[in-house]
């Protein structure tokens, strides 16, 4: 099951902004906070929602491995 159908794209979309940067390695990494302020959510709001999509991320890759 994909990510949008769990009602998490948007959830995903700041995990790829967080973790699969185009930046190439020892760039800086963006704050929650910078997150935060470009998706107009508080940064506990994007740590929750970073935590949500690696959890389901996790489910799919166990299920994948079935």
């Amino acid at each position: 099951m994909r990510l949008s159908e769990r009602g998490l794209a948007r959830d995903y979309e700041l995990f790829r902004a967080y973790c699969m940067r185009d930046e190439p390695a020892g760039g800086d990494a963006p704050t929650y906070g910078d997150l935060a302020e470009q998706a107009g959510l508080s940064a506990p709001s994007v740590r929750k929602r970073l935590a949500r999509c690696r959890e389901a991320l996790k489910a799919i890759v166990k299920e994948k491995m079935r």
